[in-house]
């Protein structure tokens, strides 16, 4: 059988999986993930069809454009990793670009209008452990206002304690809990083993966070399956923290992960971005009717003055389907292909083909690059797609390496660059959903994340061979990774 034929069967046979509903059988319970299979088919297929239909009806425009955009970016995804499309490869002969990190490099990016650079100053937080009573802790201590914005929202013991903080300090000041419709709902499908025995989850975490308290919630509708991935919260306008921890237990115990706290004045387009997502569910603003019922005002910015030795000049990317925004996936495309001695990155759920291609071809050309993905991932479908997707990468000499664990983070080091923040290295995260990630070349923190992150996971991560990587429906499963 010709290997055309066999990707043309690949394709037809995706179609139909992802079309007939099956692909709940695919994969394990995943939080993070869209585990439909862990709600009845009839409920899923509700809560999609009401949310595409509650989204039209409130912002018409933008709802219609996401549905084009996402439909053409999913077929181009299915058709691009299955049919034999050309590659487009620097010649040997070809000068590089200038190497990743540093003004020359910088500048590049300037070129390809990515968003300017703003300053300002990041502090590295690994593990819930570490993060979650630093970010507790800052809610007790707001004085003028508390912004969240998350994907998940969990009903489990830890998204309870944090709901019932901030119902807490409504009473204080005025507080906003953002989150993604989906992606909450079918979080909440699944309870954490070990909870305690008198625990009662709520059923509804928005009816919860409002019952009894001043705290506004909106959560985003999810028209054609498009999320917000995206975390983002702001205390009193001078703090925000920003990465792949959702609100819930795994993030808080189990899961490995990062956040990082930002401040000085990215904060004001941070700020500024959070208002961006919070009016565009307010179907008021979308219809020209603001201001007829009292709106509340936008917050403003206070950013802490930091000394001048300590700012440093960061990127705020994004990946917005109505919008146009793909800033992460081509600064990541960028940043590999200007790199020249390293490319390290960690993420739980690689399925870009995009991504993959360029890693390639940086590791024919010499380039040290290496993966870490998930020893024991949220979702079994998504092993296989990792593997699966990693294969090629493997044989080209790059190094994979299985975390003892679930890693949920989503971090790349290229030479003396790095990003950081919700993306992982997935169709979802380059092409779809709604993300944001901090990009900066400070060497400061390029240094934090190599040696408390990546040297250490080097070390305690098993590597993973070749002949480690044979299993059952490879191609099809690599097709609706990709979609998934």
């Amino acid at each position: 059988m010709s290997k055309n034929f066999h990707r043309l069967l690949c394709l037809l046979a995706t179609i139909c999986l992802c079309g007939c509903g099956s692909i709940g059988r695919f994969h394990g319970v995943g939080n993070e993930h869209l585990s439909l299979s862990k709600i009845p088919g009839t409920l899923s297929a509700k809560m999609i069809l009401r949310s595409t239909a509650v989204a039209t009806a409130r912002a018409p425009v933008a709802s219609t454009k996401t549905g084009v955009v996402m439909w053409n970016d999913r077929m181009y995804t299915l058709i691009r990793g299955t049919a034999p499309l050309p590659r487009l490869r620097l010649d040997r002969g070809d000068p590089l670009p200038p190497k990743a990190g540093g003004e020359a490099f910088e500048g590049l990016l300037d070129s390809e209008n990515l968003p300017p650079r703003v300053k300002g100053f990041v502090q590295v937080f690994v593990d819930g452990e570490e993060f979650f009573p630093f970010y507790l802790n800052a809610i007790r201590r707001a004085r003028t206002s508390i912004d969240v914005q998350t994907y998940i929202f969990d009903n489990d013991p830890f998204g309870v304690e944090v709901a019932d903080l901030l119902k807490q300090k409504s009473r204080e000041i005025p507080v906003r809990v953002y989150f993604d419709g989906l992606g909450t709902a079918l979080a909440m499908a699944k309870l954490p083993e070990n909870q305690p025995e008198d625990f009662k989850p709520p059923y509804n975490m928005r009816r919860y966070l409002t019952k009894d308290s001043n705290v506004k919630v909106r959560r985003t509708m999810n028209p054609y399956l498009v999320a917000d991935h995206t975390k983002l919260h702001l205390i009193d306008g001078r703090t925000a923290f920003l990465g792949g921890m959702n609100i819930g237990t795994e993030y808080r115990h189990e899961w490995h992960d990062l956040m990082v706290a930002v401040e000085g004045p990215v904060v004001d387009e941070l700020i500024d971005l959070y208002n961006y997502r919070w009016n565009g569910e307010d179907w008021r603003r979308n219809w020209g009717l603001t201001g007829w019922w009292g709106d509340k005002k936008d917050a403003k910015s206070a950013s802490t003055p930091i000394p001048a030795n300590h700012l440093q000049d960061l990127r705020v990317l994004r990946t917005d389907t109505p919008a146009g925004k793909r800033d992460i996936m081509k600064a990541a495309l960028l940043a590999i292909r200007s790199a020249s001695t390293r490319i390290w990155v960690q993420t739980p759920y690689f399925s870009s083909d995009e991504i993959a291609e360029e890693l390639e071809d940086a590791s024919e050309r010499g380039v040290d690059v290496r993966i870490i993905i998930p020893g024991e991932n949220d979702s079994d479908l998504m092993t296989l797609s990792n593997l699966e997707a990693l294969k090629d990468l493997i044989k080209s000499g790059a190094r994979v390496y299985e975390y003892p664990g679930m890693t949920h983070l989503k971090a790349m080091v290229c030479d003396d660059w790095a990003m950081f923040g919700s993306a992982n290295k997935d169709t979802l995260s380059m092409r779809i959903n709604r993300e944001l990630s901090l990009a900066t070349s400070d060497p400061r923190t390029v240094k934090t994340l190599e040696q408390r992150l990546f040297l250490k996971d080097f070390r305690i991560s098993k590597p993973v061979t070749e002949e480690s990587l044979t299993h059952w429906g490879g191609p099809i499963i690599d097709r609706i990774g990709d979609q998934l």
